[in-house]
């Protein structure tokens, strides 16, 4: 299929996107010195589509060419939270003071999975980075943002990729991570399992994905299965 990327409808002409499995995605875009971005952002990437914002300090322009960064949902895990306090005689949820935090920062926060109680009827939230505010109240459970910028809690979701949804062109074992050729960037996600051509299938915890000149290309950084 032809591929092609633009950012906010303007044509990107390479587009490197990496998703860690906790945390913040982020993708690298080179444009056209005379197209402008700035705030909000959607990334296409073929049939892929990606909602962030853009980073100024990572963003500039140099010779002919503008670079752009745009991070996972609206900016505000970067951004310090303000104190606040919280009470509730039946004891202060994980539930509320997640989403409150979210809703503070601008950031759009699922909270389905979210359960249980802090352990107090008060809670007292300190103003600090909002992310490591996040990573305290969520303790080992871990936190990303999916390609539409909502933030989720939990392990990500495995997949079954079927084989011929990409091609396996090398494979480093010591360092277990998979080259691959794709059609489609939506067919190999972190949470993938990919089989095809491998000893043991390989869980995708990590993963990068780089467009140039229409052609596509993933590193998927892994742990191995049992067979």
């Amino acid at each position: 299929m032809a591929l092609f990327a633009t950012i906010n409808g303007a044509r990107v002409l390479t587009a490197s996107l990496h998703v860690p499995y906790a945390g913040l995605w982020f993708v690298d875009v080179e444009l056209d010195q005379a197209v402008t971005v700035a705030g909000s952002a959607v990334v296409t990437l073929g049939g892929l589509e990606l909602r962030g914002v853009v980073a100024p300090a990572r963003s500039g322009a140099f010779q002919d060419r503008r670079r752009a960064r745009v991070v996972a949902g609206a900016g505000g895990w970067l951004t310090r939270c303000t104190a606040r306090q919280m009470h509730n005689t039946q004891g202060v949820t994980l539930r509320s003071a997640v989403t409150s935090l979210a809703a503070d920062v601008g950031e759009t926060f699922d909270p389905t999975t979210l359960s249980g109680k802090l352990g107090s009827s008060y809670f007292i939230r300190q103003a600090a980075p909002a992310s490591r505010v996040l990573e305290q109240l969520l303790g080992a459970t871990p936190w990303w943002v999916d390609y539409q910028g909502v933030t989720r809690a939990g392990a990500r979701p495995r997949v079954e990729t079927p084989e011929q949804a990409y091609q396996l062109l090398d494979f480093n074992e010591r360092e277990k991570v998979a080259e691959l050729a794709l059609d489609d960037p939506t067919a190999v996600v972190v949470g993938s399992v990919l089989r095809g051509r491998l000893e043991r299938p390989l869980l995708v915890r990590e993963l990068r994905i780089e467009m140039s000149k229409a052609a596509l290309r993933a590193s998927a950084v892994g742990e191995e299965l049992a067979a």
